[in-house]
């Protein structure tokens, strides 16, 4: 959470734990210069807060990230010799999730599960009503299916640790997939107009790491290609450096 306005007095004194590692602007716009002290989880985020003019004095430090501090695991979903995807779409806000891609062409996402195992592990927020942009035809379509497991619990990890590759669009458990160390495909939610970005400001920084998918009659192809040769995995380490504090060492 962060203080409203009415919270933000001489006398409050706060230190802000930031959630996820999220590229998404909505956390970054805001003021954090009388916060006694900001937990950032490694230089990247501080770098982003501290472009925002008002938070260029504010007082930070980089703390790593708590769940990548011995990862939990879960028994395998699958019991067969499959490479096994993983996909994971934000949710709606400002459309900036894949969901409805995926979900008005299952056919082609049929073409995937005939090779691979598939898990769906959408943004939490899909699945609660009192969020604005909440859907119930798209948590129906959800439940419906087939031929691949949809997950429902919030920590994702012990799922990617199962998992070969990753599909993703402005998703900040992105971030949480370098930790694994495996190849990564962009579903781009706005086809033709983002694109992968080297400045660290953008919603789509991470896409540096993998292919980005503008037309998802091309998403089988982009997994076959990234799992038989995995090219970016030099720039994945890289933002893994950049984005978590000693990202490994538990």
């Amino acid at each position: 959470s962060f203080l409203r306005a009415e919270e933000r007095t001489e006398q409050t004194r706060t230190v802000q734990i930031f959630h996820g590692m999220s590229d998404k602007p909505f956390t970054y716009e805001r003021d954090f210069s009388n916060y006694l002290l900001c937990l950032c989880v490694g230089q990247r985020q501080a770098d982003r807060l501290l472009q925002t003019p008002c938070n260029r004095d504010m007082k930070w430090t980089s703390i790593g990230y708590p769940k990548f501090d011995y990862p939990p695991t879960s028994p395998p979903l699958f019991e067969n010799d499959k490479k096994t995807i993983i996909y994971c779409p934000t949710w709606r806000k400002e459309n900036i999730s894949s969901i409805e891609i995926f979900l008005n062409h299952l056919d082609e996402i049929e073409k995937l599960t005939q090779d691979y195992n598939l898990i769906v592990k959408p943004h939490p927020n899909i699945f609660n009503p009192d969020r604005q942009f909440y859907d119930q035809s798209i948590v129906d379509r959800l439940y419906q299916l087939c031929n691949m497991k949809l997950i429902l619990s919030g920590n994702v990890m012990p799922w990617f640790a199962q998992s070969d590759l990753f599909i993703g669009d402005i998703s900040a458990a992105g971030y949480e997939w370098l930790y694994f160390d495996k190849p990564m495909v962009f579903l781009n939610p706005q086809p033709g107009i983002l694109q992968a970005s080297s400045d660290v400001v953008s919603m789509t920084y991470l896409w540096q790491c993998g292919d980005v998918c503008d037309d998802i009659y091309q998403l089988k192809s982009r997994v076959d290609e990234n799992l038989k040769c995995d090219r970016y995995q030099a720039m994945r380490e890289s933002l893994l450096s950049y984005s978590v504090f000693n990202s490994r060492d538990n």
